[in-house]
């Protein structure tokens, strides 16, 4: 009987690792390439380019291909065709009576017997017998202009907190909202922010230090003489949010 020919591991080996380099480093440079093309993402924004009228310098924050979060530093092009808006956090009793809302909560309704007439507990204590309706562990509160959340974030330590939309009832002593047609006391964490997102003009870019960009890459690059400026990324914002410090905690539920 013949014996079987047999593969030489060693020439295996050789020929399958650099295919495999190959592949890995096609791969890496296609991410890296795809996230240079495209920008999402929120961080510092430093002072106007000199020499430039629209362009700053911007260190930022944004997710991978694979979810991880990375910093990165650019020029980001403002100028007068930019979306700009203004987050900011405001107070229970600024909400307005008839105002849309969106929450990531949970609401809760609980049957609830009441004791004899007379026998004290509000409402329910007169004999009578009710629904308990609470929208219970606001996260956030976010209402205004071109809003937009992030849809499919998910709390880890409460599963049943989920985006609702509601309308302001009553700001004056607590939050009361219209939901799905009934009355809900709201309560809201004690770290949530509530945010009201407003449009405004290019002259708030003055006091702006924290901003939240979306827009894509461009040719067109300020000239400057610092050689570590050449690595840079060059995007043209189409859309660009003034942030309110205090709200920074909540951005994994606006942007994704």
């Amino acid at each position: 009987m013949k014996n079987s020919p047999r593969v030489s591991t060693t020439g295996l080996v050789s020929t399958v690792l650099p295919a495999l380099f190959i592949f890995t480093c096609v791969s890496s440079a296609f991410a890296q390439k795809a996230a240079e093309e495209a920008l999402d993402g929120w961080g510092k924004l430093g002072k106007a380019v000199s020499g430039s009228e629209s362009f700053y310098d911007f260190s930022y924050f944004f997710k991978d291909e694979r979810g991880r979060k990375k910093s990165a530093k650019a020029f980001v092009q403002i100028s007068a065709k930019t979306t700009l808006y203004y987050d900011r956090v405001v107070r229970i009793q600024d909400l307005k009576k008839g105002s849309k809302i969106r929450m990531f909560a949970r609401a809760v309704e609980q049957e609830v017997r009441g004791g004899p007439p007379g026998g004290g507990g509000g409402n329910v204590g007169q004999g009578r017998s009710g629904t308990d309706r609470q929208i219970q562990n606001a996260q956030l509160v976010i209402l205004g202009d071109g809003v937009e959340v992030n849809e499919s974030y998910e709390d880890k330590k409460d599963k049943e907190l989920k985006w609702l939309d509601a309308t302001v009832e009553s700001s004056n002593s607590g939050l009361s909202v219209s939901y799905k047609g009934n009355t809900y006391r709201v309560t809201i964490d004690r770290r949530a922010p509530i945010i009201v997102r407003t449009k405004v003009e290019q002259k708030y870019l003055k006091k702006a230090k924290y901003i939240h960009v979306l827009g894509g890459s461009t040719d067109t690059r300020p000239k400057t003489k610092s050689r570590s400026d050449a690595s840079k990324g060059s995007f043209d914002s189409e859309r660009v949010v003034i942030l309110d410090a205090r709200s920074i905690r909540a951005l994994p539920l606006i942007f994704k």
